[in-house]
């Protein structure tokens, strides 16, 4: 229901703004594409900054209105990844979780220019740019095991869907509030390029395919299998950890993009003719 609801809301917004429109000289589309790297925050991993474990790649649509203010729809998929050895609490090390995750996201965005940007103009073609907005995510959390890469969430690492648990297994949906800021530079009338921050808050804690508490493993092998057992506990000292803080329950997981983009500006034919006129 959430999903359809965020879809609805997606919808009716972006009729509502095309509707709207009126081709100008002050108002422009573009399409454009981005590439960079990924950051993870939650359960897993270091609870820092530091090297971007994945990858993404995004394109998009903008539509700017008075040279000031613009709405953008994104989608993007990548990587994201982390792993307890590179953390610095010893807790998180001694646990030994590691994870990857292909993710995708669409995005509405709104965006807001801190000066005046008009690519035709050599005074005005350079700006920074702060955004936010809302969207819808999909992921699917795996670990390597025996050297290969298996999925998490069947496995219920956590007991959910057996009876060590009363949790049904997660949703691999969730929605997002992404925002940033950016900066964007027009070197043509057409051609654009940018580099941008986002930040993307999460409705999941399962990124990472940890939350809860541990369960007990031996019990987890008979009611699952094997693999799920071992997975579910991977520190190197042994010990029944059952009822045990695996994860904070607590918190959201977040991930970031760090990346570079190129931008296509269409003109209009308003803005051609302008041009021709010496206007």
């Amino acid at each position: 229901m959430k999903t359809e609801r965020l879809l609805r809301h997606i919808t009716f917004f972006a009729l509502l703004v095309l509707g709207s429109l009126r081709i100008g000289y002050a108002q422009n589309s573009e399409v454009g594409i981005q590439l960079g790297g990924t950051h993870f925050l939650g359960d897993v991993g270091p609870y820092s900054v530091y090297t971007p474990q994945g990858y993404f790649g995004s394109v998009f649509y903008r539509y700017t209105f008075r040279q000031y203010y613009a709405l953008r729809f994104e989608g993007s998929m990548g990587q994201i990844a982390a792993n307890d050895a590179n953390s610095l609490r010893g807790d998180r090390y001694e646990r030994n979780l590691s994870f990857r995750s292909s993710i995708w996201d669409a995005k509405a965005l709104v965006e807001f220019n801190f000066f005046r940007f008009n690519p035709r103009s050599k005074d005005y073609n350079k700006t920074f740019y702060i955004f936010g907005g809302f969207g819808l995510m999909g992921f699917n959390p795996e670990a390597e095991y025996q050297g290969r890469w298996v999925g998490l969430r069947d496995l219920g690492t956590e007991g959910q869907g057996t009876p060590l648990s009363n949790l049904n297994k997660y949703n691999t949906t969730a929605l997002i509030y992404p925002f940033g800021f950016g900066f964007k530079y027009a070197f043509s009338e057409h051609w654009q390029i940018n580099t941008e921050f986002m930040a993307i808050s999460t409705t999941t804690d399962y990124l990472d395919d940890v939350s809860g508490n541990y369960v007990n493993a031996n019990q987890l092998e008979i009611f699952q299998d094997q693999m799920a057992a071992e997975l579910s506990d991977r520190s190197p000292v042994e010990r029944d950890r059952s009822g045990y803080a695996r994860g904070n329950p607590n918190t959201n997981d977040w991930y970031f993009y760090t990346g570079v983009g190129l931008i296509w500006r269409f003109t209009s034919r308003q803005e051609k003719c302008d041009k021709f006129w010496g206007r």
